[in-house]
């Protein structure tokens, strides 16, 4: 094999192009978008990057469930229930009924999954100048199964403002000798109510000061905001919020 291309190098620089020499082009890099786009356009995922990344804990926030978690629950919702999704626009496939009345079907991805939600009369209307590919958006609607396909009727629409959330963990402070299953309760039901992306820890103290440490799962992530605070203090004391 090598002596096979010896002599193709040999033959080549007999005929004078040996040393032919290619000039490549100075290109500037794609931004990031427009390699996304691109790489989204050619090979139908993303390999470098994810447009939505850094915004997982944003999109938490807006919406009351990712949508491969929609999807997966979906066939256990009762008829016509309405979630909340947020994500990011790829496609917007605008067309006409019979009647003439405008419509679109509007693809949705966030880092998980995808998901096809239709625009019809006034929510179409209210909504189609926004509609854009690369928009991120919050969408309410009414979850539809047919065929063994998951997908939403849109019922609001919403351009929300992407500002930064603390996603610092919280640490809850309490003393082992006061805490019994009453506490265990109410701590439980503190924290479902305020949902969000930050992970919560226990921090066990005895009496010579030392802590145990504990971490709750996903299932008890919280949002750190004043009204999840100020129940903590009231139950717990105001100790028991050190970093908050």
């Amino acid at each position: 094999l090598f002596a096979d291309l010896d002599s193709s190098s040999d033959s080549d620089d007999d005929n004078g192009m040996g040393d032919m020499q290619i000039t490549v082009p100075d290109v500037e890099e794609w931004d990031k978008k427009t390699k996304l786009n691109f790489e989204r356009e050619m090979l139908g995922l993303y390999v470098s990057d994810h447009p939505l990344s850094g915004l997982s804990a944003v999109l938490a926030d807006l919406r009351e469930m990712s949508i491969a978690q929609l999807i997966d629950r979906a066939r256990t919702m009762s008829d016509g229930q309405q979630v909340t999704i947020a994500g990011l626009v790829t496609s917007v496939d605008r067309r006409v009924s019979r009647k003439g009345n405008a419509w679109a079907i509007v693809t949705v991805e966030d880092m998980e999954s995808s998901i096809q939600c239709m625009f019809f009369g006034k929510v179409y209307e209210a909504s189609a100048q926004e509609l854009a590919i690369d928009q991120v958006v919050r969408i309410r609607g009414q979850v539809e199964v047919r065929d063994e396909t998951v997908s939403m009727r849109a019922t609001e629409f919403e351009i929300p403002t992407l500002e930064s959330v603390d996603e610092r963990p919280l640490t809850v402070v309490i003393p082992r000798k006061v805490l019994d299953k009453g506490h265990v309760a109410q701590l439980s039901d503190i924290l479902s109510r305020h949902p969000g992306c930050c992970e919560v820890r226990l921090a066990l103290v005895d009496d010579t000061g030392k802590a145990q440490v504990l971490t709750f799962g996903d299932r008890f992530r919280v949002k750190r905001d004043t009204s999840l605070f100020a129940e903590m203090k009231i139950v717990f004391g105001s100790s028991c919020l050190p970093s908050a």
